[in-house]
C-alpha cells in the first residue's frame, strides 16, 4: 500500500513539472506586440533665406595715430590720463619751451644784424654807382659792393629761414592730438627726456566709434562675392568668437587687390559702427557675410537632419511609419538648413525621436507638438 502511495505522489510531481514545462515554452513563444515610437514633426516649408558666407576675423581700429615728439627735449607737462577719451588737436604733452624760444630770440638776433648790413652795403652800392659816373670810384670797386650785395641778400635769406625752423620747433613744443579717439597706456612722465621721431611713442591714440573688421575669404569665393558686391552693399554680422553672440554689424568697403600665395585667401574689410565700444582693436570675431538673400529655400530644422555612410537623410512620417529619405544640404543658416533636393513642400519631417529609430517604424505623433510649434 504504501508503495502504490509513493509511485501516485512521484507521478503527481512529473505531471505538475511537465505542465509548468508547457506554460514556460508557452510563454517563450509568444511575439510581443509591435512598439511605435512617439515622435515630433514639422512640416518642410519655403521661406527667404540668406546666402551666407563664414569667416574668422580680427578687430582694427579704423583709425589709428602713434603719437610721437617731432623734436629733443624735456617734457614739462602731461595734459591727460591713460585711457582717456581725447579730441582732436587736444593738448597732450608740453615739452620745455626754454631752449628753444632761445633759439629764436638768437635766430632774429641774427636776421636784424645781417639785414642792418644789407642795408648798409645796398646804400654803399647805390652811392658808388653815382660816384662811378664821375669817375671817383673805379668800375671794380663798384662790381665789388655789387657782389657784396647779393652776399648779404643770400644772408638774409638764409636767417630768414632759420628764423622760421626756429618758430616751427617752438610749436612742437606743444604736442596735439592728431585725431579723437581713446588713448592707450602713456610711456611718458614729466621730467622725462624724449627724442625727436623716436620709435617708441608717447601713447597711441585708437578710434572707436566706428572700427573695421578684417576676415580672409577662399579664392574660389571671389568671383561670387565680387559680382554681389558690385550689385549693393554687402552686409556682415559681426559675432563673439564662439558665434553665440551678436557684437554689431556693418557693410563691406574694401576688398583686396591680390590673394596671398601662402593661403589661398583674399583679405577682406568691412567698416562697422561701434557706439558702445564693445569691438576693440586686436579683438578675434566670427564674421558672417550675407552675399543675398534667395527668396523661395526650402527650409528644415537643422535638428532633423541626420548622417548616413550615404550622406543626409531625414526621417518623413508616411502612412504612419517613419521612412527615410536622403537630402542634398544647401547650407545651415542657424537652427535653419536648407535642402536642395530630396523633399517636397508639406512634407512631415521628424525633429524629435527615440535614439533607435529605423526605417520602417511604426510612429504617433505628439499630440499639440505637430508642426513648428
Amino acid at each position: 500500500m504504501k508503495l502504490l502511495q509513493r509511485i501516485a505522489l512521484i507521478a503527481i510531481v512529473v505531471l505538475l513539472i511537465l505542465i509548468a514545462g508547457k506554460l514556460v515554452s508557452s510563454e517563450k513563444t509568444k511575439v510581443p506586440p509591435p512598439t511605435i515610437a512617439s515622435v515630433v514633426v514639422t512640416k518642410v516649408v519655403e521661406q527667404p533665406m540668406p546666402v551666407l558666407l563664414e569667416a574668422s576675423g580680427s578687430i582694427e581700429a579704423l583709425a589709428a595715430a602713434n603719437v610721437t615728439p617731432q623734436i629733443t627735449g624735456i617734457i614739462k607737462a602731461v595734459y591727460f590720463n591713460s585711457g582717456d577719451h581725447v579730441t582732436k588737436d587736444q593738448l597732450l604733452f608740453e615739452i620745455d619751451p626754454a631752449p628753444f624760444e632761445s633759439s629764436l630770440r638768437q635766430a632774429k638776433a641774427n636776421l636784424a644784424r645781417d639785414q642792418a648790413t644789407l642795408t648798409s652795403d645796398q646804400k654803399d652800392l647805390v652811392r658808388y654807382g653815382t660816384l662811378l659816373k664821375s669817375g671817383y670810384v673805379s668800375q671794380q670797386q663798384f662790381d665789388q659792393t655789387t657782389a657784396q650785395v647779393k652776399v648779404d641778400q643770400s644772408t638774409v635769406n638764409a636767417d630768414k629761414q632759420l628764423v622760421k625752423q626756429a618758430e616751427i620747433e617752438l610749436t612742437y613744443t606743444k604736442i596735439l592730438a592728431p585725431i579723437a579717439g581713446k588713448t592707450g597706456n602713456v610711456l611718458v612722465k614729466e621730467g622725462d627726456l624724449v627724442k625727436a621721431a623716436s620709435a617708441t611713442p608717447l601713447v597711441t591714440i585708437n578710434q572707436l566709434e566706428s572700427v573695421l573688421v578684417d576676415f580672409n575669404l577662399p579664392q574660389n569665393q571671389l568671383t561670387r562675392l565680387r559680382m554681389y558686391h558690385h550689385e549693393a552693399p554687402l552686409n556682415v554680422q559681426v559675432m563673439s568668437e564662439d558665434g553665440n553672440m551678436v557684437l554689431g554689424t556693418g557693410t563691406v568697403n574694401f576688398i583686396d587687390n591680390n590673394i596671398s600665395s601662402t593661403t589661398g585667401t583674399v583679405l577682406v574689410k568691412a567698416s562697422v559702427n561701434n557706439p558702445k565700444q564693445s569691438l576693440w582693436p586686436g579683438l578675434l570675431v566670427r564674421v558672417k557675410l550675407v552675399l543675398t538673400t534667395e527668396r523661395h529655400a526650402m527650409v528644415v530644422p537643422t535638428q532633423s537632419i541626420n548622417i548616413d555612410q550615404q550622406g543626409n537623410f531625414v526621417y518623413v512620417v508616411l502612412s504612419g511609419k517613419a521612412i527615410v529619405k536622403h537630402v542634398i544640404v544647401d547650407r545651415q543658416v542657424g537652427n535653419l538648413t536648407v535642402v536642395l533636393k530630396g523633399l517636397s513642400l508639406g512634407e512631415e519631417v521628424i525633429v524629435v525621436s527615440p535614439p533607435n529609430l529605423n526605417n520602417g517604424d511604426a510612429v504617433v505623433i505628439r499630440p499639440n507638438l505637430k508642426g513648428n510649434e
